[in-house]
């Protein structure tokens, strides 16, 4: 529904319960509805009410027991007689744009049950957290939620103070600082706790072990240290443990054997050592295990066969040594293995039991012998009984001793590539089509122009999140999932458009990398005006472009950060970038040559990491003959950026790597690296003028002179753990 609330609903006046959600209606906070003094519940959230909300809400609601008036577009302050109405026990006004500060007589709500303040984007300086310790007289209270709103200052110790009925705590996504109390145990009714994406220090509580009720602990990003606490294994119905992206020490505890129900255990990016515990192996329900980027030593425990669940394991870039464990192979439920980066050692196990396998790198370690011949074997499309083995064909086998296809294959590969390419073109130029096998991810997932439309509100301007050369980008939401997505509709009136499309299309179609954005599905349809229509579904990744942070300064009004990228983030933005490029120039079924590197196609997910993004002027480096020429695959005449292109791209040179190498360094010129919170004492200087010594190297006038992207990638890696592990240590 639309349009604004009728002047004539004021005559209810005896209406107790109304509620008018999700719909289209506008204008101020509604004056019909304020006549209805005798509302118990009023939800009206997800509309487009906006303006200031009304001072005298105890005068106007006197009774009001649920208010729900999230996801509108009020401002101005949060009327701080909301408190005077003692009968309020649920209160949401989640992602609006208030100003002022977070009213302290919440305080005073004692049958207060529910207080939503997620996401609500202060137009002013954030409050302060401190709103926190007047909330202990709300003994009711089961439901905190104040994620994502840059608020400040450090955590209130009193929290463990607040009611023994809180089961929801979202505190993530904001900038507070301080520890952990540590008699937060006391909090027995606790389910999830979300403090993630905070500036949070000290060690883990050990009392943490005593929330027996608590499922989803997420502590993920923040710079906690110490070891984790032996009494984390208390908790028996946990289903996600994230302690990724902290300064986390000593061993993985052998207790976690008794988290029977875990599906998520997340450790990546810490400095825990010591070896992995074969108790851990015990928890046959875990799906996923991320270990990477850690110190753990030792054998890798031949017990995990036993991890039947199992579809995802990382332990790359750790100490790890002797054989893969045989029993890997028994994993049947296998997409993706990384043991990138450590010292294994012996020839690779077999795996071809893993039908779903997706994903396998074992580059940089010490394997040896032959690759196996199943990991070889072309795909036979048309034996029916070898389908599967296709389609598990497709994935990254990352293997990094330096053996690839054969010219045999290579050869078969061209030969196919030119058929389907001739018949595409022959097809394109006859009909327009909405068929989009050839390009589709996923084919269940395949959408009409009407989808879209309707999925981006008709392409409305509000919907419009950013713009290339050859089209715009539009948030949606689609499907039955309400899944949110990117949605890339090419303009078609633009020379090269369509070769964009196509040259998108055939770059990601088989490409799986984490650091890549993902495809979903493409659409290539009629409009309803008659006109040809083409576009890209991409994943949605909230955190925009690395351009909006790297540039505040000129894109002020425009950028959403609200802050710089830390040095350590730079890194880590850096070696996401340098691991999709290595990917694309070497361990892709086919060398791909980006051509277009720059800040705004490298896209930030929720963790900041990187994901590149845009194809469009992406090439398959591969020998075509000179019916199908580089130009045919191109989509335009210029390469790349200027400003990011490589020079002899300016003169009429040919698309290559090297190419790529040079764009990726010139990104990291500008100065906003460098505006950190750097403790007293670090050594920047020498720091950067290893970076500066690296990206000299990188850039080098003659592109056979630069360094490889994957010696790029090791040396930055190399880096960051020589300076940031010291840091860490020095903290500890």
């Amino acid at each position: 529904m639309e349009a604004e609330i009728p002047y004539s609903m004021s005559r209810l006046t005896r209406m107790k319960f109304l509620r008018i959600a999700a719909n289209h209606f506008s204008g101020v906070f509604p004056h019909p509805i304020c006549n209805l003094s005798s509302l118990l519940f009023l939800s009206i959230p997800d509309n487009n009410f906006f303006g200031k909300l009304r001072l005298d809400f105890d005068k106007v609601f006197p009774d009001i027991q649920v208010l729900f008036l999230n996801g509108n577009n009020f401002e101005g302050d949060i009327p701080s007689s909301l408190a005077n109405i003692s009968s309020l026990r649920k209160f949401d006004i989640a992602d609006c744009h208030m100003t002022g500060s977070i009213p302290l007589g919440f305080g005073r709500l004692y049958n207060l049950k529910i207080l939503g303040l997620v996401i609500i984007s202060w137009e002013v300086t954030p409050p302060e957290i401190d709103f926190l310790s007047s909330l202990k007289n709300c003994t009711q209270l089961q439901f905190l939620g104040v994620r994502d709103n840059r608020l400040g200052g450090i955590l209130p110790h009193s929290i463990s103070n607040l009611s023994k009925q809180l089961t929801f705590v979202s505190l993530g996504k904001n900038h507070i600082s301080g520890t952990l109390p540590l008699d937060i145990g006391t909090l027995e009714c606790l389910v999830a706790l979300k403090v993630e994406d905070n500036l949070f220090t000290g060690e883990i509580p050990a009392s943490l072990g005593k929330l027996s009720r608590l499922e989803n602990p997420h502590l993920e990003s923040n710079m906690m240290s110490g070891d984790m606490p032996y009494s984390l294994g208390n908790l028996s119905m946990i289903a996600q443990l994230c302690l990724y992206r902290n300064s986390l020490k000593g061993s993985i505890p052998s207790s976690l054997r008794n988290c029977s129900y875990l599906l998520y255990l997340s450790l990546h990016f810490n400095m825990l050592s010591g070896s992995i515990p074969r108790e851990l192996m015990e928890v046959r329900s875990l799906p996923t295990l991320d270990l990477a980027y850690n110190n753990l030593t030792g054998h890798f425990p031949s017990e995990v066969g036993k991890l039947v669940s199992l579809y995802g394991l990382d332990v790359s870039h750790s100490q790890l040594s002797g054989h893969v464990p045989p029993s890997l192979g028994s994993c049947l439920a296998m997409e993706y293995i990384d043991l990138n980066g450590n010292f294994f050692e012996g020839t690779i196990i077999d795996i071809r039991g893993l039908r779903s396998l997706q994903e396998l790198d074992l580059s940089y370690n010490n394997l040896s012998g032959s690759i196996p011949e199943y990991l070889l074997k072309p795909c036979t499309d048309q034996e029916e009984t070898k389908s599967r083995e296709c389609s598990s064909m497709r994935r990254k086998i990352g293997i990094g001793f330096g053996a690839g296809l054969t010219s045999v294959l290579f050869s078969l590969f061209f030969i196919i590539s030119l058929r389907w390419f001739k018949k595409r073109s022959i097809q394109d130029r006859k009909s327009n089509t909405n068929d989009v096998d050839d390009f589709a991810i996923a084919p269940h997932e395949r959408v009409g122009y009407g989808e879209l439309h309707k999925a981006t509100c008709g392409f409305s301007l509000k919907n419009m999140i950013g713009s290339g050369n050859f089209g715009v980008v539009y948030k949606a939401v689609l499907g039955l999932e309400n899944r949110v997505v990117s949605v890339k509709v090419l303009n078609l009136k633009i020379r090269g458009a369509s070769k964009s499309f196509i040259a998108e299309c055939e770059a990601l179609k088989r490409a799986r990398h984490r650091n890549l954005v993902k495809l979903i599905t493409a659409c290539s349809s009629i409009d309803y005006k008659g006109d040809e229509f083409r576009a890209l579904v991409y994943e949605f990744l909230p955190n925009g472009s690395l351009d909006t942070w790297l540039h505040r300064e000129r894109l002020e009004g425009i950028s959403d950060t609200s802050r710089p990228l830390t040095l350590l983030e730079s890194f880590n933005i850096a070696i996401d970038v340098a691991s999709a490029l290595e990917y694309l120039h070497v361990n892709c079924h086919n060398p791909i040559a980006h051509c277009d590197l720059k800040p705004s196609n490298v896209l930030l997910d929720d963790d900041l990491t990187a994901h590149v993004s845009d194809f469009g002027l992406a090439r398959l480096l591969l020998k075509f003959n000179q019916e199908f020429s580089f130009n045919q695959l191109s989509s335009g005449g210029v390469r790349g950026t200027i400003g990011y292109a490589a020079p002899e791209y300016g003169i009429g040179g040919q698309p290559s790597i090297h190419g790529d190498v040079y764009s990726f360094f010139s990104f990291w010129k500008y100065k906003s690296i460098l505006h950190s919170s750097l403790r007293v004492g670090f050594p920047i200087a020498e720091c950067l003028m290893l970076v500066l010594e690296l990206g000299l190297r990188c850039c080098e006038e003659f592109s056979t002179n630069r360094l490889s992207m994957s010696e790029a990638a090791k040396q930055l890696f190399t880096i960051r753990k020589r300076f940031f592990k010291a840091r860490r240590a020095a903290r500890g």
